[in-house]
């Protein structure tokens, strides 16, 4: 059994209200005599996105209870279907503006959504703690809208409130981060199914000609996309099992939260305007990252020797990292001497036993147990480094936590690498930090984006190495997003 959603990858004409009505009504209307059972439509898809002021924009809102509503509310009645809609809309009672969500279903208004990470120059942000979730015969569904979903917490909650599908409505087009990839670490992050509707064409000042909508299923994969220079219509199909929406990825992904953990979080560091000084960081300067991947062949220390001139031509200090492999004492102390011997910091992990070490330039050495839970926080020169394995890398929640303790770098801990590794690293750099690993078949470096642009990146597979300098002056520039509801994000169960 299957539900079809049809997602309108619209063609939005600014400031074009009633030419965007007629044409929004048609395809709406086509959609749903084609037997779709959920609609969706672009962010703020009447209007256009580009707005100077309220004045600009205030011939453009549309009130809670407008014409356009009851139209639509009027058609998910007729046609027993669900329609989501972005609008950019004015509350009755304060004439507020916001960029909002409204999801007509068979029964009448069933939810409104205003964006929380709203446009600073006319929107008032949403409130963290409204619900933007709705129940259907199939399951809840969720809603955020367009750069909701850069902000990894948002997309979270959404999945702790039992949603296993979210839409989300954008203008985003492709230049600089591909938000494809944004919505594919959402659904991977969380087990959930996301479908985004998109925009295609010109807005006063962004080109979305080339942007995409898509359907993306709990394991981060493109089930169906769509981008045209003219509005159309993509039809796809979303199989249930036994009449629901699918649920095992997000209770499966779910189960292994550890909120006590995560209450940093909730911190408030947007008056700080210097984290060095605030959190008692390491001075800040550049620190050279090397992940080496031997050959399975090699003897790990041999290779390693053999390697360290050209691992280590970069100005100290140096971070090293090497992939989890079962040593003996004797080796623990041979790379002891080497990190002692050759001035660097050097990190690895016991492959069966889930101690990692930190040996340190000068002769000492310290281990943890990640397996009992512990996140250790160390620094290693200039910067603030946190150790995970990648089990708990994969949770939103403890990036942000590591961020607002000052962290410039996350190590991490795993012994396969993997094409979820890769984008869930990358991606967790938005949190203005570093992110380094190594593993016996890959490794990777990635650091924080510069702007709208994609973090950079640095791999190497078997047989190969990679480095990075990182600059920590850089990592303690952070910035948040703090309206989340974080009360339902520190609750002990789901």
């Amino acid at each position: 059994m299957t539900i079809k959603l049809s997602i309108i990858h619209f063609d939005i004409i600014h400031k074009e209200l009633e030419q965007n009505k007629t044409a929004l009504l048609k395809l709406i209307n086509q959609a749903a005599r084609q037997g779709a059972d959920i609609i969706m439509t672009p962010e703020m898809s009447l209007s256009g996105y580009s707005f100077n002021s309220r004045q600009d924009i205030n011939d453009y809102v549309e009130e809670e209870k407008g014409p356009f509503l009851q139209e639509i509310t009027a058609m998910a009645a007729r046609y027993k279907c669900y329609i989501c809609v972005g609008l950019a809309s004015c509350d009755p009672l304060t004439e507020a503006f916001y960029n909002t969500a409204f999801v007509a279903g068979p029964q009448g208004m069933v939810c409104k959504y205003r964006k929380i990470n709203a446009e600073s120059r006319w929107a008032c942000p949403g409130e963290p703690k409204q619900n933007n979730t709705f129940t259907t015969p199939w399951g809840k569904i969720g809603i955020l809208i367009c750069s909701d979903t850069y902000h990894e917490l948002m997309p979270r909650i959404v999945a702790l409130k039992g949603a296993d599908l979210l839409l989300v409505l954008a203008n985003w087009p492709p230049a600089g981060l591909d938000p494809v990839e944004i919505w594919q670490a959402r659904a991977m992050e969380n087990g959930i199914m996301l479908a985004t509707c998109n925009r295609t064409g010109q807005d006063l000042n962004m080109d979305c000609r080339e942007a995409e909508s898509c359907l993306i299923n709990s394991n981060g994969t493109v089930l169906s996309r769509c981008s045209s220079l003219n509005s159309q219509i993509l039809h796809v199909g979303i199989a249930l099992i036994n009449g629901r929406l699918d649920n095992r990825a997000r209770v499966k992904r779910l189960a292994d939260r550890q909120p006590g953990h995560y209450h940093d979080c909730y911190r408030n560091l947007s008056g700080i305007n210097d984290l060095t000084s605030f959190l008692s960081l390491p001075k800040p300067g550049n620190l050279s990252i090397h992940c080496l991947v031997p050959e399975p062949t090699e003897g790990l220390l041999d290779w390693l020797k053999a390697n360290l001139d050209k691992t280590t031509t970069n100005s100290p200090p140096s971070l090293l990292l090497l992939p989890s492999t079962n040593y003996c004492a004797a080796q623990l102390r041979s790379l002891a001497n080497l990190a002692y011997e050759f001035n660097f910091w050097l990190f690895s992990a016991h492959a069966d036993t889930a101690t990692c070490y930190l040996f340190e330039p000068n002769g000492k050495s310290r281990q943890w147990n990640l397996s009992a839970g512990n996140l250790p926080m160390v620094n290693v020169g200039p910067a603030k480094a946190t150790i995970m394995p990648f089990a708990a890398l994969r949770h939103p929640e403890l990036a942000v936590a590591a961020a607002k303790q000052g962290c410039d770098l996350i190590i991490c801990s795993e012994e396969q690498y993997s094409a979820e590794l890769k984008l869930l690293s990358g991606v967790r750099t938005i949190n203005h930090l570093a992110v380094a690993v190594c593993t016996t078949n890959g490794a990777g470096i990635w650091m924080r984006p510069e702007g709208h642009q994609r973090w950079q990146e640095e791999q190497a597979a078997t047989g190969q190495s990679c480095s990075f300098d990182l600059n920590t002056s850089l990592t303690r520039q952070k910035r948040f997003q703090d309206r989340i509801d974080f009360d339902q994000l520190l609750l002990q169960t789901s």
